[in-house]
C-alpha cells in the first residue's frame, strides 16, 4: 500500500478562438494526491487531481477567466 502525491507544470495553447470564454493558452499547474494497492499480479490506484490552465496567461485578458479542472481517476493494472 502506497500513499503519493504527484503534480507539475502544463504549457497549453489554445488553437481555436472561443467567444464563452477567455483564451487559455498559458502556463498552469496540476497537483494530485492518491493511493496504490499492490497485489500478486495487479495493482489499483485511485488519485483525486486538480489542474488550473492559463495560470500564467500569454495572452492578458481583463478579469482572466481560467479553467479549472478536479478529477478522481481509478486505475487498474495487471502485471506481465
Amino acid at each position: 500500500k502506497y500513499f503519493f502525491l504527484n503534480g507539475g507544470l502544463l504549457f497549453d495553447w489554445q488553437l481555436k478562438k472561443n467567444d464563452s470564454f477567455d483564451n487559455q493558452t498559458g502556463i498552469g499547474y496540476s497537483f494530485g494526491v492518491g493511493l496504490k494497492y499492490d497485489f500478486e499480479k495487479f495493482f489499483v490506484s485511485l488519485s483525486q487531481n486538480l489542474k488550473e490552465y492559463a495560470f500564467i496567461p500569454f495572452k492578458k485578458e481583463n478579469y482572466q477567466q481560467r479553467l479549472v479542472v478536479d478529477d478522481v481517476k481509478i486505475a487498474v493494472a495487471y502485471r506481465l
